[in-house]
C-alpha cells in the first residue's frame, strides 16, 4: 500500500535537528521514510486521511515519529553515544529530544488511531477478533465490541 502523506527527507532531518548537507543523514532519513512511514500510517484510521482539514496535522506528526525513529536508529549505531564508563559507573548525556518528539506526535495522533483489536470469547468457546471501541468517562469504563459488551467497574 503506498503512503498517503507526502513527507520529505529534509522535513524529517529538520525535525531531528540533523544537517541536511551531510550525505549520511540524507541516506538515513530516506531509509526511515521507506521503512517506517507506511507502517506508521497503517496505525491511523483510513477516514482520517479523507479529512482535508487535518492532513497537515497528520503529516507533521507522522514526520515527528519518523524523526524520532531516525534519532533512535542513529543512537543504536556503534560509538554513537558519548559516554564514559569507569569503576562500574556509566555517565552519558542522553537528550530527551526523541522522547519529546514521540510523545508530542502520539498525543496529537491519538484520536486518529485505529481501534485496537481485542480477543473476545464467543459462546461456542472459540475465540474471535473484533475491533474494540472504548467509551465513557473515568469510572465506570464501558468497552463495546461487535461480539459482546463488557462492563468494567474498576478504574484502569
Amino acid at each position: 500500500m503506498p503512503t498517503q502523506l507526502t513527507i520529505s527527507a529534509a522535513e524529517v532531518l529538520r525535525l531531528a535537528r540533523l544537517d541536511a548537507g551531510v550525505a549520511q543523514n540524507a541516506t538515513d532519513a530516506a531509509a526511515v521514510l521507506t521503512d517506517e512511514q507506511e507502517a506508521i500510517e497503517a496505525t491511523l484510521e483510513p477516514a482520517a486521511f479523507a479529512q482535508t482539514g487535518i492532513t497537515a496535522l497528520l503529516r507533521r506528526n507522522v514526520a515527528k515519529l519518523l524523526a524520532a525513529e531516525l534519532l533512535e536508529m542513529r543512537g543504536r549505531e556503534e560509538g554513537a553515544s558519548g559516554s564514559f564508563e569507569g569503576l562500574g559507573i556509566r555517565i552519558a548525556a542522553v537528550p530527551d529530544h526523541v522522547k519529546r518528539l514521540r510523545d508530542e506526535a502520539r498525543l496529537a495522533l491519538s484520536r486518529y488511531n485505529r481501534a485496537p483489536v481485542a480477543v473476545v470469547p464467543v459462546v461456542s468457546g472459540a475465540v474471535t477478533l473484533a475491533p474494540v471501541q472504548v467509551v465513557g468517562s473515568d469510572s465506570p469504563l464501558s468497552v463495546r465490541s461487535q461480539a459482546q459488551t463488557l462492563r468494567c467497574e474498576e478504574r484502569w
